[in-house]
């Protein structure tokens, strides 16, 4: 049996003004429709792609700017308001333990 190894793409880093859309569009999903699950995030934000999705969900919880939690089962995106914000401000960035996109 041979095995058909297809040559990957090499990943495109999006820019930074694509990346300050993709977070305002998260960010206004969450804030529009409140907790929901990755997959639903992903679903709310149809003109990007998941992995663009995750990356600014990654970005932005390493910012404090949403929280994480499990639910059921579930990884759940909550927004962060203003306020908390501003409290978390201070505080060094947090980094994930392993890479949601690799």
């Amino acid at each position: 049996m041979e095995l058909l190894i297809a040559q990957q793409e090499p990943f495109e880093k999006a820019s930074d003004s694509e990346d300050s859309t993709i977070h305002a569009k998260v960010l206004r999903s969450l804030q529009l429709y409140g907790p929901m699950p990755v997959e639903e995030l992903v679903v709310k934000t149809p003109h990007f792609r998941w992995m663009d999705v995750l990356r600014a969900v990654s970005q932005l919880w390493g910012e404090g700017r949403l929280e994480l939690e499990q639910y059921q089962g579930q990884l759940m995106i909550l927004s962060v308001s203003g306020g908390d914000c501003a409290k978390k401000a201070g505080k060094p960035l947090r980094r994930w333990t392993e890479s949601l996109v690799s």
